[in-house]
């Protein structure tokens, strides 16, 4: 609420002119007139004559609700959840800026930004965010986020040194919340023991997957010893999930399937190359459809489920698969009916995401 109109309304709760405020405050009518249309706003000068006036606060005068300062922010961080959790940063960014221009000391709307910033890939304000964090904001949890995507921020920039700098000033991953709160008695103890190994598959999948460039500038694993690992991924999540119900997974085991039959195409393996993309569309499809959202009933993770995903990318699953199949590394399939079955189910389903709700 605008200034003009505090004032408005406080005059009419009592029985007040417009010419009885202006002779209170030795001001013209037509100032008081401006300030309630909008027009113009009082000097500062004004403020605690308008304030013991009216016996209100200049919080309340100003329009400044602290008692639901907290709410309203975390309403402006959900509404740009909604956007950035489907892709959409752009409009993400916008609600954050609107929302630090209103409360620019907010550390979970830098926070937000923050992120948001990172998958724009704009390492520079990631960092200028972070550092601003870490300047002001005392809460461990924001602090913690912010030094890791600092850290993030330097490794895509290059900077490794700095990255190490930073990533060594985090706690062990050993005593981290998840194993802490594992280690409880109790059904809140087993739920976060489940909640423990569901971040475990991810992380331990994240690193099977990984192939870095060694200080000579070869890479730790061959093309054949990806391929490999790729298959020890697959046998990993099969044993897991022996009753085939893979929630969230889906999406990690369409990419798998991705990688195996992009390594098969290169030896021109037709059999190997098919299956992998065939397997690969069907789990992009079982992921779109159910926006990786449900309850797991394997033995291991029985009792957890995943109730929301996020993504940096405005493409379902079956979109962004259906653009994999375009690379010319398929051209020696194209012509195939097996080819032209798995673009036929993925096409009805392709699309974007919608706004989460």
């Amino acid at each position: 609420m605008e200034i003009g109109t505090i004032i408005k309304k406080y005059r009419r709760e009592r029985d007040m002119t417009q010419e009885q405020l202006a002779e209170y405050l030795r001001v013209s009518v037509s100032a008081v007139s401006q300030w309630e249309s909008g027009k113009t706003a009082p000097d500062l000068s004004a403020i605690p004559a308008i304030c013991n006036l009216f016996g209100i606060s200049a919080d309340e005068l100003l329009g400044i609700d602290r008692e639901h300062k907290q709410e309203k922010i975390d309403e402006i961080v959900e509404n740009a959840s909604r956007y950035s959790d489907r892709g959409y940063m752009t409009e993400a960014e916008k609600v954050l800026e609107e929302g630090l221009r209103e409360y620019p000391d907010s550390y979970d709307l830098m926070e937000s930004l923050m992120n948001v910033k990172f998958y724009q890939n704009n390492w520079d304000e990631v960092i200028r965010l972070g550092n601003r964090i870490l300047e002001g904001c005392t809460e461990d949890r924001i602090r913690d986020s912010a030094k890791q995507t600092i850290c993030f921020a330097y490794q895509n920039k290059g900077d490794f040194d700095k990255a190490r700098e930073i990533a060594r000033k985090l706690p062990s991953m050993i005593v981290s919340k998840e194993v802490l709160l594992a280690g409880l008695p109790g059904s809140a103890g087993h739920d976060a023991h489940l909640h423990l190994i569901n971040f475990l598959i991810q992380l331990f999948d994240q690193e099977l997957r990984a192939n870095r460039k060694l200080d000579d500038g070869t890479r730790a694993y061959t093309e054949d010893e990806m391929a490999v690992l790729h298959h020890k991924r697959l046998a990993f999540f099969e044993l897991l999930f022996e009753d085939g119900n893979y929630v969230f997974y889906h999406t990690v085991l369409k990419d798998i399937h991705l990688e195996l039959a992009q390594y098969y195409a290169g030896k021109q393996n037709t059999e190997n190359t098919l299956h992998h993309l065939s397997c690969a569309a069907d789990h992009a499809i079982a992921f779109t459809r159910s926006e990786g959202i449900g309850d797991y009933t394997c033995l291991l993770l029985r009792g957890d489920g995943s109730a929301h995903f996020s993504t940096n990318n405005t493409e379902n699953s079956a979109k962004q698969e259906l653009d994999h199949l375009s690379s010319p590394i398929f051209d020696f399939l194209r012509d195939t009916p097996e080819f032209a079955a798995i673009l036929a189910k993925l096409e009805p389903v392709a699309g974007d995401w919608k706004v989460r709700e």
